[in-house]
């Protein structure tokens, strides 16, 4: 049996840390181990551990004239980006990665220390879901999350011409990946369309799984590729994730499908009501309803990374005093289901960490730090020989 034991310790000590906050919440330390933790994890990997890594760092350091197979220029903000890392970090690959880690996870967690009822659940739940693993792969596109993240900061502190910031912030994003051309309208959007009502979330997470349902019988990529060939010059970069064939979904359990919907079920069933039309509230949504409509995308994990990474924010909500005064009956089953959820989740993690298929095109596996001797890593391996 082959079991990658950092990301199983990974996982059960940022539960430890959320149990134990759960029990003394006024204690600030478990929040900060957490974010060490997940920083040091990120941060002090070996380049070889997550998909596209390599081939950045190799590109970087200058070991590769090329970043894949692609021969296109990169977006001109990451260029400009990589030539002055150069320069700052003496091309040291272990740098770049540090650096990297601790501009793309910065914000994610300002954003968690100001507005999480559990500060700690909310880097558990990071890594718990798909956000941690993309945050392994999707360089331009964190960068680019992370420009972003720096202006809904801005404006949730409500600093002069806030919303003039942001969207100035949005067109710099897209510089670095031109994912910020759907991601910085969305947000607007979202800051602006109202949600009052709690029955609005469960309408359209249920529209959108009998919508997803109805695509899935329907031709997807012939509607998907009638767009690519539109050409639209600022989309370009994104075509890849639409050329991608469709996920086989037939061996999918139902659970698997839908849980992300049960997740925001719960979340938008006991948030406090004047959450309900918070900002990030509405961009969670986002996330959840897209990912219904598209599920068979091999690649919507990508697409959706920037409205879903607010649900570890919005998760914690659920825990909140709505939770705690409701009548004890309806306080145990939902604590009850909350439990089962968090335990197939963590199954689901557990499971992906035993027994891993070494070829699998995400290569997050097994784990090396950077001092480890690496050359033998299945990403090169397959990916580089």
């Amino acid at each position: 049996m082959t079991i990658d034991v950092p990301y199983i310790v990974l996982i059960l000590a940022l539960l430890a840390l959320t149990l134990f906050n759960a029990k003394d919440r006024r204690n600030n330390n478990y929040f900060i181990a957490a974010v060490v933790i997940a920083f040091i994890f990120t941060a002090f990997r070996a380049p070889v551990v997550g998909a596209d890594t390599y081939n950045y760092v190799r590109f970087f350091t200058g070991e590769s004239i090329y970043y894949s197979s692609d021969r296109r220029e990169f977006e001109p903000l990451f260029t400009a980006y990589n030539a002055i890392m150069k320069i700052l970090l003496f091309k040291s690959g272990f740098l770049y990665m540090v650096v990297n880690a601790f501009l793309s996870l910065l914000p994610v967690f300002i954003l968690v220390k100001h507005n999480a009822y559990s500060k700690t659940l909310s880097v558990f739940w990071f890594f718990l879901t798909t956000s941690g693993m993309l945050y392994f792969v999707v360089l331009r596109q964190i960068l680019s999350m992370a420009i972003i993240l720096g202006g809904v900061i801005y404006v949730q502190r409500n600093r002069p011409y806030k919303l003039a910031v942001f969207i100035l912030l949005g067109v710099i994003a897209y510089f670095m990946h031109t994912s910020a051309i759907y991601v910085m309208p969305v947000y607007l959007l979202c800051y602006f369309i109202p949600m009052k009502h709690r029955w609005v979330p469960f309408v359209l997470i249920g529209v959108s799984i009998v919508s997803g349902l109805i695509l899935k019988n329907l031709d997807i990529m012939k509607m998907l590729s009638a767009y690519e060939a539109m050409g639209f010059g600022v989309t370009e970069r994104l075509d890849v994730y639409l050329d991608e064939e469709l996920v086989d979904t037939s061996e999918f359990s139902i659970l698997g499908i839908l849980k992300k919907s049960l997740i925001g079920a719960f979340v938008y069933l006991w948030m406090p009501k004047k959450k309900l039309n918070h900002w990030f509230s509405k961009i969670y949504l986002v996330g959840i309803v897209l990912s219904n409509f598209f599920f068979e995308m091999q690649l919507i994990d990508r697409i959706v990374m920037p409205f879903d990474l607010f649900g570890i924010i919005c998760v914690t909500w659920a825990f909140g005093p709505r939770l705690h005064k409701a009548v004890f009956n309806y306080r145990l089953v939902s604590y009850v289901a909350a439990g089962l959820m968090c335990f197939y989740l963590m199954f689901g993690y557990v499971r992906s960490s035993i027994n891993y298929d070494p070829t699998n095109e995400m290569r997050m596996h097994p784990y090396y730090f950077f001092f480890q001797d690496y050359h033998d890593h299945p990403s090169i391996k397959y990916n580089f020989d």
